[in-house]
């Protein structure tokens, strides 16, 4: 019996969707007029903002190390059907509260996405 990832994507959404919350994805912009080797002049990329659904934890003390993972860190359960997967450097706003996306971590078993595990550092 094959295995149906995007059955585990949609259930993982709905899971999600009971115990979560919207978010709020941010992108910063990129300034272009530069040129790109074999593509010419790159162009500008404006910021913009990608909403989706996700439940926010606290990381439990033993997880808790000084260096990878601070004092005041959260992990974000994401669900898979954002638009962009989140990277360093963008800002997420979840509850109100606008934090730094120091990790992400796809869960993509066969190279479909099921998951997101985001670890998120107070702006």
């Amino acid at each position: 019996m094959a295995i149906d990832y995007a059955e585990i994507a949609a259930g993982a959404l709905e899971s999600i969707a009971e115990a979560g919350q919207p978010v709020t994805l941010h992108i910063p912009g990129t300034a272009g007029g530069g040129y790109g080797p074999g593509v010419g002049v790159v162009e500008d990329m404006p910021a913009r903002d990608v909403t989706g659904i996700g439940a926010l934890f606290g990381y439990k003390q033993t997880h808790i190390d000084g260096t990878n993972i601070l004092h005041g860190d959260q992990r974000l359960l994401l669900a898979p059907q954002i638009e962009v997967e989140p990277v360093t450097g963008n800002t997420m706003t979840v509850g109100g509260v606008r934090y730094n996306v120091v990790r992400c971590e796809r869960v993509a078993p066969a190279g479909i996405p099921v998951l997101y595990k985001v670890q998120l550092r107070g702006v």
